[in-house]
């Protein structure tokens, strides 16, 4: 098979999987790379992407819901990516500001 079957796709085909992860990977971790800077992170979101997309494979009915799904998909995981490292710069922070008081509290 050297065209995308979207038919083979849902049937669980493995190389209609693989054609979409070849024609999709790398623009998924640019665009990834783009929102978070960080490649290696952009590459793991990506990855974990194309493995919920092969849990819902049966579900897509064709190739413009699967691209819309893995654009979405991408975002959101970088969004999330975000979040979490917003919260732990946040935890840092205020362990930090906590750590400064003891020790200005020690001086006294």
């Amino acid at each position: 098979m050297s065209k995308f079957d979207i038919i083979a796709f849902r049937e669980g085909d493995m190389r209609a999987f693989e054609l979409l992860f070849e024609e999709y990977f790398r623009a998924l971790r640019r665009y990834a790379a783009g929102i978070i800077d960080d490649r290696e992170v952009a590459k793991d979101i990506v990855l974990e992407s194309f493995a919920n997309l092969w849990k819902k494979h049966p579900q897509f009915e064709n190739k413009e819901a699967i691209e819309g799904y893995l654009f979405n998909a991408a975002k959101f995981g970088c969004l999330a990516h975000i979040r979490s490292q917003r919260r732990k710069q946040s935890i840092e922070d205020e362990f930090a500001l906590y750590l400064k008081a003891k020790e200005e509290d020690a001086e006294l």
